[in-house]
C-alpha cells in the first residue's frame, strides 16, 4: 500500500484532516491520534471506494518522508526564557529583566503565561 501525506489541523472542537492526493478524503476527532487513526480508516475506505467504482488510483504526489510536527513552541521559550534568566541573573551583576528587553517583548513575569 502507498503512503499518502495527510494534513492535521486543530478545530475548535479537535482536529480535522485530509489528504492533499485523494479528494474528498476526510476524517475528524476529538484527539490527534483519534483523527490520525480515522484518516488510516478513510484512505483505506476511499482506495476501495475508488477500485470498486473503476477509477484509477491516485499514487502518492509528495515523496518526501513522513516527519512529526515540532514540539510545542511556546513551552519550549518559556524553558529557554527560565533558564537565560537563571544563568544572566548568575553571570551578570545587576541583571534586570526590563534592561534586557523581557519586559517590552512579553516574556517577564509568570513563566506559565501562554506565548
Amino acid at each position: 500500500m502507498n503512503n499518502y501525506s495527510i494534513v492535521i489541523e486543530e478545530t475548535s472542537t479537535g482536529y480535522s484532516a485530509y489528504s492533499p492526493d485523494l479528494p474528498g478524503c476526510i476524517a475528524t476527532g476529538a484527539a490527534r491520534e483519534e483523527v490520525e487513526a480515522n484518516m488510516r480508516e478513510a484512505i483505506q475506505f476511499h482506495i476501495e471506494g475508488l477500485k470498486e467504482d473503476g477509477y484509477e488510483v491516485p499514487k502518492p504526489a509528495i515523496t518526501h518522508p513522513p516527519c512529526t510536527a515540532p514540539p510545542d513552541l511556546s513551552r519550549l521559550l518559556r524553558l529557554l526564557l527560565q533558564v537565560l534568566q537563571i544563568f544572566s541573573k548568575h553571570a551578570v551583576p545587576g541583571w534586570d529583566d526590563n534592561r534586557y528587553g523581557a519586559v517590552g517583548l512579553g516574556l517577564a513575569g509568570e513563566t506559565n503565561q501562554r506565548f
